[in-house]
């Protein structure tokens, strides 16, 4: 067993000197090619804006993406990660009312993805989004709104009420990642999550299967152009972040490597313009990826 502290969403595996794209069924987000571009610049300003009703109104569906890097052994990997939140806000005060944890890809000395089943487990369970609360608030010059979420955390792989449960709830003030257990088995808390036969959530790499449990959180802060419908990138949205991993035995051992977060991220939202079918989290999922990557651009490599 090996326990790592990453960020990202998802496990730095500098192991392999060739960049490996082992994304084949997970559709566009997981790179798809086109005009889209790098998501390191695209909707920075919200520039497909337009003015969209009260100049500070997060109410209706969205989506975000964000990206994290870590580093293992000296190398950089770039996470990208998206969700889903249905959001009601009240003044300047927003709660999100439903939310989906969308997945993940890495991308770096080798790329990261996850299978439809892990996608789907990862949509109906991961999230603790739902009731999260934060502020939208107009800025003395009108020109901005400055945005604030608390923090969302996830659970990924694990048993839900042991691990995360029992040691925080939405609403109560914000703990580190070092006060929350983990499991190290199936024996005590690991789950199958996908039901392939292997402990924790499966991560798809070029070079072989990791089975992990992993906690995290993130949060979003920042200041963003009034009546827009789409914002942000570096500058704009910045994401902190963290992240805690366990690696179950049965993962090969050239693939337990642990890394350091390097904080902090960035992060895109944009408005959907009709809410999505919420009984369906795996098509769900695939549209908001596949939304996301045409808005922001594919998934940035270091």
């Amino acid at each position: 067993m090996c326990v790592s502290r990453i960020l990202g969403l998802a496990s730095a595996l500098a192991v392999c000197a060739v960049v490996l794209t082992a994304c084949g069924d997970d559709g566009p987000a997981a790179g798809a090619g086109g005009s889209a571009g790098t998501s390191s610049g695209s909707g920075g300003g919200g520039e497909d804006g337009g003015d969209s009703g009260p100049a500070c109104d997060l109410s209706g569906a969205w989506l975000t993406q964000h990206h994290t890097t870590n580093t293992a052994l000296g190398a950089p990997q770039v996470s990208t990660s998206w969700n889903y939140h249905r959001i009601e806000q009240d003044g300047d005060g927003f709660t999100i009312v439903r939310s989906f944890d969308c997945g993940y890809v890495v991308r770096g000395t080798t790329d990261v993805s996850l299978s439809d089943a892990a996608l789907e487990a990862t949509a109906r369970m991961s999230s603790t989004g739902s009731g999260t609360l934060g502020s939208f608030k107009q800025t003395t010059d009108g020109e901005s709104c400055d945005l604030s979420f608390d923090r969302i955390y996830a659970i990924r792989g694990a048993n839900r009420a042991m691990f995360l449960d029992a040691v925080w709830m939405v609403g109560d003030a914000p703990k580190e990642l070092g006060e929350f257990p983990m499991p190290t088995s199936a024996a005590d808390g690991m789950e199958d999550w996908d039901e392939d036969g292997h402990e924790g959530l499966t991560q798809l790499t070029g070079i072989g299967d990791r089975y992990t449990a992993q906690i995290d959180w993130h949060s979003y802060e920042g200041q963003v152009p009034a009546h827009r419908s789409q914002f942000g990138g570096m500058g704009v949205i910045s994401v902190d972040y963290d992240l805690r991993e366990v690696v179950s035995d049965e993962t090969p051992p050239l693939l337990r490597t642990s890394s350091s977060p390097v904080p902090p991220g960035y992060g895109f939202m944009a408005r959907v313009a009709q809410p999505l079918d919420e009984d369906e989290p795996l098509e769900l999922c695939r549209s908001v990826q596949g939304m996301a990557v045409e808005k922001f651009g594919n998934p940035p490599s270091p």
